[in-house]
């Protein structure tokens, strides 16, 4: 099954970006790309640090390489598949005029933030071949210039700046972190009918309820701009207000609400997300999923109307249902039980609508299109199958247009 490059590890749909730094007892997570593991503060005052210091994370810079104009995306943290927490320094980059031909970067371990950077390039395809070595005069900064070496020894100069940019005034991507916050309250559970006091004292001694949320932080003077200060979060005090509210409730309850950055370029950031909710009493812990997607130019989310031509839902529903049918982790005959006949079409998703590098993605959470005890569901429509249905106006359309993907719909 496909599962977009997410990780849907949840939080509240809404975005929420822009915090302050965080209370005492909050924890702050920087997680600049879709697929990476969190970096995770000590303390309220690393999260001031990290806040204050502009150069962890993620970065993308623009720039040339022996005149040639390119784009360098640096991610600055611990490797997801490394099993110490030593911070590395990797990415990637392209020349602008061949945006598909991307070659990796990678430093030495650990990472050294006050020393020149050094990274090693290889081609996708062949990780384990170098292509050339980035040399730097100069730690990760506003401002990187060196020199590039091939393995042959033929050397360029290198000049870039950081910028988020699409170069005409557009945002393209945003410059974030995670941050994780969460609150513990003593629970009260209803008394058991003929329960003495002390015995209900001594049944509740130390039980707690409790809210872990994450909540997405953009960094940078981006966020000054309207569309984006339309997705501030609240001020830490709110944020720890909010979460009170959800537990300070009768009984124990113990709340996880996760997210992940699945994606974020030209102009588009897609937040998948996967909330988790045990109350007492009830009868099983109550899940969701979801994934949304903003334009960075509007901060509006979109909608899936709003992507396809007038009278096309049926079709894209039609579309959605072969690759459920196809997918080996969903069983056809729990969706047949579900949908009734074999002529029904899956329901397009209320609140799942992401996108891949691939194409559109479609998430469907707990009842939508399987019983409970299925797990949330997710699905790429490949865009050579989409481009007959997308709006030519729409976000998505220009994002296809950036990567080179629109021309296709000409041929068919």
């Amino acid at each position: 099954m496909k599962n977009l490059g997410y990780i849907i590890v949840g939080g509240a749909l809404a975005l929420l970006v822009g915090c302050h730094a965080a209370p005492d007892q909050a924890t702050a997570v920087a997680t600049p790309v879709a697929g990476r593991a969190p970096v995770m503060a000590k303390d309220s005052h690393a999260v001031e640090r990290a806040v204050g210091l502009p150069f962890t994370g993620y970065r993308r810079f623009r720039g040339t390489v022996g005149g040639q104009p390119v784009t360098v995306e640096l991610t600055i943290g611990p490797r997801e598949d490394s099993r110490d927490s030593a911070t590395v320094c990797e990415g990637r980059y392209f020349y602008d005029r061949h945006p598909a031909g991307q070659l990796l970067l990678h430093g030495a371990r650990p990472y050294h933030p006050q020393q020149p950077v050094l990274l090693a390039e290889a081609d996708a395809a062949h990780p384990g071949q170098p292509t050339g070595r980035w040399q730097a005069s100069q730690p990760v900064g506003p401002l990187l210039t060196g020199t590039w070496t091939s393995p042959a020894g033929q050397q360029l100069p290198f000049s870039l700046h950081e910028d988020y940019t699409d170069g005409q005034g557009h945002v393209a991507v945003v410059q974030y972190e995670l941050l994780q916050e969460g609150v513990e309250v003593p629970c009260q559970p209803e008394r058991e009918a003929g329960e003495s006091k002390a015995a209900y004292r001594a049944r509740t001694k130390g039980r707690t309820s409790s809210c872990n949320r994450f909540f997405v932080h953009l960094l940078g003077p981006d966020t000054l701009r309207p569309a984006l200060r339309t997705l501030q979060c609240p001020v830490p005090a709110r944020r720890q207000q909010q979460m009170r509210e959800e537990v300070e409730v009768t009984g124990c309850t113990q709340l996880e609400h996760q997210l992940a950055v699945s994606y974020n370029e030209h102009g588009l950031l897609s937040v998948a997300s996967f909330d988790n909710e045990d109350y007492e009493g009830a009868v099983h812990p109550a899940h969701g999923a979801g994934t949304t997607t903003y334009d960075l130019r509007t901060g509006r989310p979109l909608a899936i109307a709003a992507l396809i031509r007038p009278g096309t839902d049926s079709i894209l529903s039609r579309l959605i249902t072969q690759h459920l049918a196809q997918d080996e982790e969903v069983m056809y005959d729990e969706l047949l039980n579900h949908f009734v006949t074999d002529s029904t079409l899956a329901p397009l998703p209320r609140q799942g609508l992401g996108i891949a590098d691939e194409g559109l993605g479609f998430t469907y959470t707990t009842y939508e299109i399987l019983p409970y005890v299925h797990p949330p569901v997710t699905l790429v429509v490949p865009w050579r199958e989409l481009l007959p249905l997308l709006r030519p106006d729409s976000p998505v359309a220009r994002m296809l247009r950036e990567r080179g993907l629109w021309q296709l719909r000409k041929s068919r």
